[in-house]
């Protein structure tokens, strides 16, 4: 028999969270159909005994929408439950859309190896782009062996437009390349499921627009292009190698990091003070801190006295398309939700795993807007927005400054992004709009900064809530988002 249940995450990694384990690309590898390596013995055993077997997908968004009802994901575990029929085969997809191996890697544990998996199917080369992305593809492989060495892997390649000449060269791209380097190191299979719609474009037995109707995501068709690949590699994968434990040796990557060390906050530095439109100086300044950075593990950002000055929510976006100035202006809508701490990424999360504020130096932070759909048969946990918190610690004068290098949101060119910013005294369940920032996609001028000035009593708060009219799908984020706040006397 087989269950599938989908564990699909939708969100957006940030373009400067990326980072590269090599500055030269890697050296091209031949593109085969499929190659057995050690194969897949492990899982086959547990198949074979008819036991109950788990298999997770993990990879970007061609990997969420292979979930669907002709995806890859999909057909695998109809292909595994018919094939093994007195195997009870359990199939989660992890997939988690913009993002690579980098951000797989970081994420590993928590939505795919806590799920104990007996089989890990690996996508990552498209949203790897071209780059050398091993460090990150053998952290993958050593965390899941060192979790269970009797785990199998199995790495398989999806393709961009762009990669048609390198496969009409007989060559896999770049970072397909790269991961295939790994695989022959530590002899994991790879399915090259890319490499079958090249050939049948570049040979004009299709067209592009038959396989996908973008750059890189399947259609129906292109869908049902990979499914062949993956009914006729399986077979061999799965009747090769012998079921014994994985064993971990060297890394290509020197001194590889598996786990590194946990962050620990640092003090903020002093930064000059804030003068307001009169031109004078602030008795106190405070900034936003840098998430895993100046600020980790709780959600409260507390003064030198221990009092709360910054504090990180979340709320659920509402189903209207453009943000207005009363977006979260109810806090029962956010009050309570408080974000949990993902160390491995250094940022704070909502309930779908997502980052709410990611920090990106000594004191920039990204101000994201993010989604994640946790199906469950039909059931799924709506897409979250971050609510960014400042107590005001006396009463008071305060001139605010708000900037933002940029958006970043996946195509949807001429869709806006907003910020909203509330006022919230002590004891009110409703905010009183302050200021509603815009900008729209592609314009050019695509940041913001503004600056306010207010009187604030001790305890009232100032929210900050991005949005956008994007779609509820569209992952979307203020880049090197900042906020300074000056406080003066009465």
């Amino acid at each position: 028999m087989m269950r599938i249940i989908g564990i699909s995450l939708w969100c957006f990694i940030f373009m400067g969270a990326v980072v590269s384990s090599a500055a030269e690309p890697p050296l091209l590898e031949p593109a085969e159909a499929w190659t057995a390596r050690d194969g897949l013995p492990n899982v086959r055993t547990k198949l074979e005994a008819g036991g109950d077997v788990t298999v997770v997908f993990i990879g970007g968004s061609i990997t969420v929408g292979g979930g669907q009802p002709c995806g890859y994901v999909t057909f695998v575990g109809d292909w595994l439950g018919k094939n093994y029929p007195k195997a009870k085969v359990n199939v989660l997809n992890a997939g988690c859309s913009g993002t690579g191996s980098y951000y797989g890697a970081k994420r590993l544990d928590r939505d795919v190896l806590c799920h104990n998996p007996d089989l890990i199917l690996i996508e990552f080369c498209v949203n790897d782009g071209d780059r050398d992305m091993t460090t990150a593809m053998e952290r993958i492989v050593h965390k899941a062996w060192l979790k269970n060495p009797r785990t199998d892997l199995l790495i398989f390649y999806t393709l961009r437009d762009d990669n048609l000449p390198h496969y009409q060269a007989g060559n896999l791209p770049p970072s397909a390349s790269a991961h295939e380097h790994v695989a022959a190191f530590y002899g994991i299979p790879t399915v090259g499921t890319a490499r079958a719609v090249a050939e049948k474009v570049n040979d004009g037995t299709i067209q592009w627009k038959d396989f996908s109707g973008d750059g890189c995501h399947p259609n129906a068709n292109g869908y049902a292009l990979f499914n062949a690949v993956f009914a006729a590699a399986l077979p061999e994968l799965l009747k090769s190698g012998t079921p014994e434990p994985h064993v971990l040796g060297k890394s290509i990557t020197p001194a590889l990091e598996v786990y590194p060390p946990a962050p620990v906050a640092e003090p903020l530095p002093a930064v000059e003070a804030v003068t307001d439109a009169a031109g004078i100086r602030a008795l106190h300044t405070y900034c936003l801190p840098a998430v895993g950075k100046h600020w980790v593990e709780t959600a409260d950002f507390t003064d030198p006295d221990g009092k709360p000055l910054w504090r990180i929510s979340w709320m659920t976006r509402p189903d209207e398309a453009a943000p207005t100035a009363e977006l979260g202006a109810d806090r029962a809508a956010w009050d309570a939700n408080l974000p949990e701490w993902f160390a491995e990424d250094k940022t704070f999360t909502g309930p779908s795993g997502i980052a709410l504020l990611q920090g990106d130096g000594a004191l920039t932070n990204r101000l994201g807007i993010t989604r994640r759909e946790r199906t469950i048969r039909h059931g799924m946990t709506p897409p979250e927005l971050a609510v960014l918190r400042f107590l005001a610690p006396a009463t008071g004068r305060y001139a605010v400054r708000v900037r933002a290098d940029g958006i970043s949101m996946w195509k949807n060119e001429g869709k806006t992004m907003t910020l909203n910013i509330l006022r919230f005294s002590w004891n009110s369940s409703r905010g009183i709009p302050v200021a509603l920032l815009s900008a729209v996609k592609k314009t050019g001028k695509e940041g913001i900064e503004t600056a306010v000035e207010l009187s604030l009593a001790a305890g009232e708060e100032l929210v900050f809530i991005p949005g956008h009219d994007a779609g509820p799908a569209a992952p979307a984020n203020w880049t090197h988002f900042g906020v300074t706040i000056g406080y003066f006397e009465k």
